[in-house]
């Protein structure tokens, strides 16, 4: 027999509060409702809370046992709710001698922080104090966030509406951010820097490259800037715009400009072969012609390498995605000091290689002195030793990061600051963890097994032992 109805409720699932005095719905546009029985005698529920989220649809929703809570289920997500309303409720309901007696409670609404509606983050970059991170945004945004608790601050200025922001750069010293948008247009703008931070001042340049841009670089003396692009790339004088030298490469071979790891002056450009130093004040190479062999001791076509990335000084660590046969993460590291002792006629420098890391790894993150920190295919936080790791096979497993995170390509948009804190993108909003490693377990890792945890490892560090500015 019918005992209680309520129309236009699109409910996923629902569930019954422990007393039966209540109910919870979720549904398919992430939103929670709270609802209240009247009475024995009414023939409707009164909706007293609503959370509106607006995200991923609501798998399952569940009371907590003394119908204080509410605990939701999204994706591979679990929120806990604690609702004012249900402990005021749970108060009256105490006060009360006859439920037919009780007070009717006004509803009220929730929101979550993070709305469907919000552009997507699509690039960032920390600011060199760690305070604040600058980040560009799909609907073509640049604005300035905290840090600290990953709020957003201000909106600094717009790139063309709805065209997404790909690249950004900064140049502390100056005030000076540059960004590129997916159409190839570039805005280097010079920034007021009044406290409590940055706020626009105005526009330095404002023009565009002939190619997709897919990374920018501000020369170490900030007087310059290095615009990536698929097929060429440009050097351009920072405050001016002015193009000093472009250079064209072919799409068939990778072709990686990277910092030099000992030489403030030059900048290095990496293939699959070999690598040549350049000017950061003319783009011009230092010894014309001349290409210093980069020998790896791991095989794999040339032409199966679609990108790279390059981390540390003390030890420059490189790592590969490759296709094809062998598919997967290649890592290898070089003594920064090679690339300056490599100048001989024939001289090349060998690689100390990870094959072990390679099967499990999704993402380098940094590397601090000697340290790798990375993210593995479970999306864990990792760290090890390169100098022992070959030969006693241990890491550190720290904290893991959820799927939702990654964006609709499936990489990850992140930034280790210097201040050691990870930031990472969530659709609209920053994520920001401290102390990730101050905890941390130790395991082994084997072909055959994978990751195993060494039992009893687990503590938190109550000292930091990397002192070193990320690479």
């Amino acid at each position: 027999m019918l005992q209680f109805q309520r129309s236009n409720v699109f409910a996923n699932t629902l569930s019954c509060s422990v007393d039966g005095q209540s109910l919870v719905t979720g549904d398919s546009r992430g939103t929670i409702e709270v609802y209240e029985f009247d009475g024995p005698e009414s023939t409707a529920l009164t909706l007293i809370y609503r959370i509106g989220v607006h995200e991923e649809s609501v798998k399952d929703v569940r009371f907590s046992d003394d119908g204080l809570r509410i605990v939701d289920c999204r994706e591979s997500q679990v929120r806990v709710w604690e609702p004012a309303i249900l402990v005021q409720k749970d108060a009256e309901i105490e006060s009360q001698s006859d439920i037919s007696s009780r007070m009717t409670i006004a509803m009220k609404t929730s929101g979550s922080v993070v709305s469907i509606e919000r552009p997507e983050i699509t690039s960032l970059v920390s600011i060199s104090t760690g305070d604040h991170i600058i980040c560009g945004k799909s609907n073509g945004e640049v604005s300035i966030w905290c840090a600290s608790d990953g709020r957003e601050l201000e909106t600094l200025y717009t790139h063309s509406r709805g065209a997404s922001v790909v690249a950004a750069a900064v140049a502390d010293e100056l005030g000076i951010v540059a960004t590129a948008d997916e159409s190839g247009r570039v805005l280097v703008v010079r920034m007021k820097t009044a406290n409590p931070y940055w706020q626009e001042a105005h526009i330095l340049v404002d023009k565009r490259v002939g190619c997709v841009i897919s990374s920018m670089m501000v020369s170490p003396s900030q007087d310059r800037l290095l615009i990536c692009g698929k097929t060429h790339n440009e050097l351009w004088d920072l405050t001016s715009g002015d193009l000093i030298k472009d250079r064209e490469h072919t799409t068939e071979e990778l072709h990686i400009i990277v910092a030099h790891p000992r030489s403030q002056d030059r900048m290095i450009l990496c293939t699959t072969t070999s690598y040549q130093e350049l000017s950061w004040s003319t783009y011009e190479e230092i010894e014309p012609g001349h290409k210093v062999p980069l020998i790896r001791t791991i095989q794999f076509p040339p032409g199966n390498v679609v990108s790279a990335s390059y981390h540390g000084s003390d030890l420059v660590v490189e790592c590969l995605r490759v296709t094809g046969d062998g598919a997967g993460m290649r890592i290898c590291y070089w003594s920064g000091d090679a690339f300056n002792e490599a100048h001989g006629e024939g001289a090349g420098i060998l690689s100390s290689n990870i094959e072990l890391l390679s099967p499990i790894l999704r993402e380098v993150i940094a590397v601090i002195g000697t340290t790798l920190i990375f993210i593995d295919k479970e999306l864990w936080i990792c760290s090890l030793d390169l100098t022992t790791f070959n030969t006693a096979p241990y890491a550190k497993r720290h904290f893991f990061i959820l799927s939702e995170w990654l964006n609709v390509n499936g990489d990850m948009v992140f930034s280790f600051t210097p201040k050691k804190e990870f930031v990472f993108v969530n659709k609209g909003g920053l994520v920001v963890i401290k102390g990730g490693l101050d905890f941390s377990e130790v395991v082994t890792l084997s072909p055959q097994q994978g990751w195993t945890v060494q039992a009893g490892s687990m503590h938190r560090r109550t000292s930091s032992s990397i002192t070193s500015t990320p690479g």
